[in-house]
């Protein structure tokens, strides 16, 4: 499997460390293009994301900014380039605005959302670090019109970094967050 992954922070890079250290084929892009240029020199990405390469792209940037990443990856994917069945998700711990830009540009079937409940006060790549998902509880928070093939794949990748997905309905999934 191939993933690409938008922001290689504490997040993001942690996660592209430890797909990178499995099986997993690993791209990655950020806003600032020294970052990317460490990701690369650690061997930890081959490079910047080809939209027409990767099976999974994972939005690991600020909530505020993922409706327009999903916007931007869902006119690359009506241009042909991507995987067919190219899968999205993201990382973020409120899952409305993200969902419904992904229902809204016709990614529904293809749009899993993720929260990962891990992580700490420190960012960027410098913070990131193998193990941070391991035993980590991810909630997925699937669109009623996610394909269950999407539904799993997103699972796979979680399981492949030894985190412990569990499903929870994305409307659920922020109420529960409202309350933390």
């Amino acid at each position: 499997m191939t993933v690409g992954i938008v922001g290689l922070g504490l997040m993001g890079g942690s996660l592209a460390r430890d797909l990178a250290a499995g099986t997993w084929r690993v791209q990655g892009t950020d806003r600032d293009p020294r970052t990317e240029r460490k990701a690369l020199a650690a061997g930890v990405i081959e490079g910047p994301i080809r939209i027409d390469e990767v099976d999974i792209v994972v939005l690991a940037v600020p909530v505020r900014s993922a409706p327009g990443w999903v916007r931007w990856l869902a006119r690359e994917l009506r241009r042909g380039g991507a995987v067919d069945g190219a899968v999205l998700t993201d990382l973020g711990s409120t899952k409305r605005s993200v969902m419904a830009a992904a229902e809204m540009t016709g990614l529904g079937a293809r749009f899993v959302g993720s929260h990962p409940l891990t992580g700490d006060e420190r960012s960027g790549w410098s913070a990131s670090r193998t193990g941070l998902y391991q035993g980590a509880t991810v909630w997925v928070c699937p669109l009623d019109t996610a394909s269950p093939e999407a539904v799993d794949r997103v699972e796979a990748l979680w399981r492949a970094v030894g985190a412990e997905p569990r499903r929870i309905d994305p409307a659920a999934h922020d109420r529960l967050m409202a309350r933390i």
